[in-house]
């Protein structure tokens, strides 16, 4: 018994100094390296996933009537119908980031474009398409 407690107290002091530190190192690591590639795939990040999503812009039919063409702001002001479930009949300006659309757009036309909506509240108009051109055109 004597032997081995010997043996015990020796291999313990010969390794508590730089082996523990090294134990405790390699040990930490291993926990860290399996605490990042658990963390991608853990159910709970679904929630942060969702989040993401959530912030992607929203996109919603739109139909109206071309009142007026902004060249300069990039812009036109759309009497429209109601957006689904977003928004009520009105005229308003949007942001048109078609420069095609933007440039063939005359007071007048008929259009169907797609209402871009971002989580910050930026609005613009994109896949416009003239569904009938203004009376003379």
């Amino acid at each position: 018994m004597k032997e081995s407690s010997e043996s015990t107290r020796r291999w313990a002091g010969a390794n508590s100094g730089g082996s523990r530190s090294l134990l405790i190192a390699a040990s930490l690591l291993m926990l860290s390296g399996l605490a990042a590639s658990t963390f991608v795939w853990r159910p709970a990040d679904l929630g942060r996933a969702r989040a993401v999503a959530a912030s992607e812009p929203k996109r919603y039919d739109l139909t109206g009537v071309v009142m007026s063409v902004d060249q300069p702001k990039r812009s036109a002001m759309i009497n429209h119908e109601k957006v689904g479930d977003y928004m009520p009949a009105m005229t308003m300006a949007y942001a048109i980031k078609d420069h095609r659309a933007l440039r063939e757009m005359r007071a007048g036309d008929n259009i169907k474009a797609t209402m871009v909506v971002t989580h910050a509240g930026e609005m613009w108009l994109e896949n416009v398409v003239i569904t009938s051109g203004a009376a003379g055109r």
